[in-house]
């Protein structure tokens, strides 16, 4: 009786694997949707930061055909330092200067973009990387150089990743892909009156890149949802399949690592913790997240970035006022790169450490293994960090 069970369920989840590949009105509309025409996505932009950077300095410079003088520019300056406001810049003299006397340099001396108002003494260097990471002293190299080219000059040294990462030069401020898409969807919204109509279409194709980048796209996002409520036996079999090689990775990482526990895990996560290090943290302070503690240890893998991150997180507390003190006992005792800003009583999740290694070959899972173990074993004097400061720390 029970293999003949078997049998009919194999046979309905062929059926239902069928109509889903073959009969799903929903995904060829999504396929649609996906192949919609754009010049940016022909041009293979959304795969180069160099493309990436010939639009920013498009968009950011003052004198360019746009049409949009310094307006756009300056929501970028804005933005920097409202995400940025540990470094205490003038932000009411700087929102009030006069921008359009702006020259751009693109690689000059290696530098992504290079913003110059000799009128106001002012620069902003800006360093674009969406995929790859920093080079060795890349940044102290471009920041030396500018603070000798433009003495006495206000500079402004920005980082500009797909996520916000940390940078290595505690000087730069950060500001995410995000943020842009923000700062460009908003800017269209007040402006689209006033400019040009094929100005309109470039800048909202490559808005829709982002959207295809970061996975905002709206409609996309709903057919998706709406796919996988219709077809969620199949897609989940698809997944499991696909993720097998991941799952086997993670399990070899955890053997290796026999004093971890894993807390949490999906088709692109493992999130663990150190047994010992459970034991001194309580498990009733915390809201809803994937760790029942104040901290978690975790690997986000992005295929498509060719690369993975180690992340050590502090998450959303019951009661915000006490994540504020501890948060503000780690950046004391050392992990000076905590925001003011993740102070705020407002905000959740708030990543302490991160480390994003590269990686290509994903259906190896020998190698993808490996890569955890040896990512893990890389970051230890982080781990060791956190263990020896949360034995000292009382919560209550």
């Amino acid at each position: 009786m029970p293999q003949k069970m078997e049998l009919t369920t194999t046979t309905e989840l062929k059926k239902k694997l069928n109509i889903f590949a073959y009969d799903n009105k929903n995904l060829e509309i999504l396929e649609s949707k996906l192949k919609e025409f754009n010049p940016f996505e022909v041009l293979k932009a959304d795969e180069f930061e160099i493309r990436h950077s010939y639009f920013l300095a498009w968009i950011l410079n003052p004198s360019e055909n746009h049409r949009l003088g310094d307006y756009v520019l300056k929501k970028f300056i804005k933005e920097v330092m409202i995400l940025n406001d540990d470094k205490e810049y003038p932000f009411h003299e700087t929102m009030n200067l006069d921008l359009s006397d702006v020259r751009l340099y693109r690689e000059l001396h290696n530098i992504d973009i290079l913003l110059v108002s000799e009128l106001n003494k002012f620069v902003v260097l800006i360093e674009n990387k969406i995929k790859a990471s920093e080079s060795k002293n890349q940044l102290r190299k471009y920041l030396d150089y500018c603070r000798k080219q433009y003495p006495g000059f206000r500079i402004v040294p920005v980082l500009l990743t797909l996520h916000g990462d940390e940078p290595s030069e505690e000087e730069y401020s950060i500001i995410s892909y995000e943020s842009l898409y923000d700062i460009l969807k908003f800017s269209l919204e007040i402006w689209s009156e006033h400019i040009s109509q094929k100005v309109i279409d470039f800048i909202s194709y490559y808005i829709k890149t982002l959207e295809g980048i970061l996975m905002k796209d709206e409609t996309i996002s709903k057919l998706c949802k709406q796919i996988y409520t219709e077809h969620k036996e199949a897609i989940n079999e698809i997944m499991e399949n696909i993720g097998s090689d991941f799952n086997i990775a993670i399990t070899q990482f955890m053997e290796k690592n026999t004093d971890l526990k894993e807390l949490n895990r999906g088709n692109n996560r493992i999130v663990f913790l150190p047994k010992k290090l459970i034991e001194k943290m309580p498990n009733d302070l915390m809201q809803s997240w994937w760790s029942q503690y104040p901290i978690q240890f975790w690997f986000n893998i992005l295929r498509e970035y060719n690369k993975f991150g180690f992340i050590i997180e502090v998450g959303p507390f019951k009661d915000q006022n006490r994540r504020v003190n501890f948060l503000k006992y780690l950046r004391n005792a050392g992990f000076e790169n905590i925001k003011d800003s993740a102070m705020s009583v407002e905000s959740n999740f708030t990543r302490i450490h991160s480390d994003y290694p590269k990686f290509q070959d994903w259906d190896n899972q020998e190698a993808l293994s490996s890569k955890l173990i040896e990512c893990y074993e890389d970051n230890q004097e982080s781990v060791k960090k956190i263990w020896s400061l949360i034995e000292k720390y009382d919560f209550k």
